[in-house]
Formats: structure tokens, sequence, C-alpha cells
């Protein structure tokens, strides 16, 4: 399951990719088409396709990077709080757009990345942390904006305070929902039960409350330039399907779209740069404690067990970071595969067991 999630992440990111194509007016072989590679989950297992492949850079940006598996044993979520409480909280100084705001450089992003008390793997902490001093170095991502959602859709108010937050200009802090499993979905709650791990997945899985949350560091002209942006390749997009309709009705209908896709903000974020975004989740509807119940006897059980052995204070939030990285020009990153790709070589003559790779393997 693990696997095929980040196979689809990594389909919904070409598929961004083709309509960042069309918008600049691109063919496909002035474009760069690139495969991520993820160890252990995509492998391009025929080498005979790789022959004119090249090695090209990774990179994040352009990206959108959330914290969507959330650890869930007693210590961690109590560091991750903690830290939070004190390392991050009293640093807001600002209030913008449903959001408290402090400005830092990419050496203090990586202060925050580099603590062990958050949601990312070591693995994805560390790749994140080399490409912001790889850019760092050439004068990009040196400008930050951390800001904290503070109006979403739990209901309570959390005074600021009891967040370690000094700022005086909010009256109340609103955790974020996120349902945990469902009562049919075994392999979620057996990840809770087993693994100590929460996964938003599903609607959950993007993190963001609004896609306007990637725009707090952009200026009101600059997110009205986004948004005509979207509405325009919208439009045109009307038409390609309704030749029928004008330039003027298919804008009017494109306007009538209410949310505009986060990307079109991120894009306006000048090389310089970059958004940390933290949601704070409360954990009761994790455990339907809040919000649905669950109406399974074993689901409810599994659950009950798990916080009385963990000790879990559903009182303290889960803490989940969105990364938002604006496009680079001269990108610094890391490793990519990417074609040409013999795609002419006859795929039905060794379709056989060799080539399906063996995940015990992995």
């Amino acid at each position: 399951m693990n696997k095929f999630d980040s196979t689809t992440i990594c389909i919904e990111e070409l598929e961004t990719e083709f309509k960042k194509m069309e918008e600049q007016d691109k063919d496909p072989k002035s474009f760069i088409l690139r495969v991520r590679k993820h160890p252990g989950t995509l492998k391009i297992t025929r080498p005979s396709i790789l022959k004119n492949a090249k090695n090209v850079n990774w990179s994040y940006a352009d990206q959108l990077e959330m914290t969507t598996r959330f650890n869930l044993t007693n210590e961690h979520i109590k560091n991750t709080w903690s830290n939070f409480k004190t390392k991050i909280a009293p640093r807001f100084d600002s209030k913008k757009r449903g959001l408290l705001t402090y400005k830092t450089s990419g050496e203090g992003i990586i202060e925050i990345l580099n603590k062990k008390s958050n949601n990312f793997t070591k693995e994805i902490r560390s790749q994140i942390v080399k490409f912001i001093e790889l850019c760092n170095d050439k004068g990009m991502l040196n400008d930050w904006t951390v800001a904290l959602k503070i109006t979403s859709n739990a209901r309570e108010l959390i005074p600021p305070k009891d967040l370690g937050i000094v700022y005086e200009r909010v009256n109340g802090i609103q955790f974020a929902q996120r349902s945990g499993p469902k009562d049919n979905n075994r392999l979620e709650i057996t990840s809770i039960e087993k693994d100590n791990v929460f996964k938003a997945s599903g609607k959950n899985a993007n993190i963001i409350a609004a896609n306007t949350d990637l725009a707090v560091n952009l200026s009101d002209e600059e997110i009205i330039i986004a948004n005509d942006f979207f509405y325009t390749h919208k439009a045109k997009e009307y038409r390609k399907k309704d030749s029928s309709l004008s330039e003027a009705d298919a804008l009017v209908k494109a306007r009538k779209i209410k949310t505009v896709p986060e990307r079109y903000y991120r894009e306006q974020m000048k090389e310089t740069q970059g958004v940390l975004i933290i949601y704070l989740f409360d954990t009761n509807y994790v455990f339907h404690k809040k919000g649905p119940k669950s109406t399974d006897p074993v689901t409810k059980n599994i659950f009950d067990c798990y916080l009385d052995k963990q000790k879990l204070d559903l009182n303290i939030p889960l803490v989940g970071y969105a990364l938002g990285f604006p496009p680079l020009e001269n990108d610094p990153g890391g490793e990519y595969m990417q074609g040409d790709y013999d795609l002419n070589e006859d795929e039905g003559d060794d379709e056989g067991d060799d080539d399906i790779p063996n995940d015990n393997n992995n």
C-alpha cells in the first residue's frame, strides 16, 4: 500500500508537469519529463529501456512536501509538541490571512527540520536539508515564512498561551480535524495498532487547510496574478473541450471555480522565498473520540487498548508540516533519471516472471 501511494504521487506529479508544459506552450520534445527514483518503490527494471538515459538532478523545486504519516508513540507526540511550544510558537510575531507568521532564514528552517521531533522521516529530512543548503549556497531559499494555521474546522478555541504563543493579537487557535481510519479499513487500523503510525490518506493526505495558505508570503497583487493565470488557462481548457464557447464565456465559466490549486501561488514566489505552514491536528479525531464515532466494537476496542497502552494525552495535538518551494531556474538539486527512454522495445518478448520485482528483496 505504501508503495502504491508513492507511485500514485509520482503519477500525479507527472500529470501536473504536462499541465505546466501546456501552460508554457512547450511541446514534449522541449520539456524534461522526469521519473522520480524512489529506492525500493519505483524501479525501472528493464535496462534495455535505459540505454540512453542520464542521471540528472533530483529536486524539491516547485514542490509541496507534506507530513502525511504521524508517529503516535507517546514519547514522540510529547517531544514534537514540546519542540513546537518552546522553539517555534514564541517566535510568531504577526498575523496574516488566518495564519500567525514569522520570518526566518534557510538556516532557521534547517534547524527546525534537523530536530527529530517532527513527522518527516529521517531520509526525507536529510534530503530537504541538503537541498536547502545547496540552494542557500547559490543565493536561493534564504527568505522563509513560517506560518501557523489558526482558523480551522475544529470548533474549540484554544487560548494562545496554552500553545506557547506570546503574540497577543489573536483570541484563540482552532485545531484541524483529520479523522482516523474507518471501521472497514483494516490496513490503516493495523498501521496504528502495530506500527504506531497514523496515515493521512485519501482526501486527508493533503494536509493543507486552504490552498491560499501557500500565498502567505505573497502580496495581494501577486495573488491576483496567480488567480488570473489559473483562470486564463482553465478557460483555454474549456474551449478545447467545447469549441462553441467564446473566450469571454469560457473565462466566466472558469471564474466560477472557487479553489485555485496551491501551485499557482507557489509559482508566484521568488527564488529566494520558501514557506513552512504548520497545522495542529486534534488527536481526538484520530481515535474517533470526536467527530464520527466507530460503530465497530473491534475497532473501538483496538483504539481504546492502544490509548491505554501508550498513555496518550489526547489534548496534545499532532503537528504537521507543509513545505512550499518555488520554481528554480538554475536548480541545484540531487539525482533523477531522465530519458530518452527506448520505448520501442518489444514489450511482449520478455514479460516472464524474471521481470517482476520481488518485494522481499526491496
